[in-house]
């Protein structure tokens, strides 16, 4: 079994502690950047830190242009590349 992404988002993170604020968030079920703003979710993509996203491309109408964009691409079954 592996890892859920969250979980693989959270080693990160605890990587990344020493960058101040930091946030996870899980877009889901989100369909687009208006719901990232009604929760109140764009205060973490501007405020400094780190912020994390799963399924980014909901929102990206709301993400930062300079933010950094990272993908877990399935190779194979047993086989995954991260890309960036």
């Amino acid at each position: 079994m592996r890892p859920a992404p969250t979980c693989f988002l959270q080693v990160i993170l605890s990587a990344l502690r020493q960058c101040g604020t930091h946030q996870i968030t899980d877009c889901y079920r989100l369909e687009s950047g208006a719901g990232a703003e009604a929760l109140g979710l764009t205060d973490y993509f501007y405020g400094g830190g780190v912020c994390l996203i799963e399924w980014a491309q909901n929102i990206a109408d709301v993400l930062p242009e300079n933010c950094r964009r990272v993908a877990i691409v399935k190779v194979s079954e047993e086989e995954r590349r991260i890309e960036y």
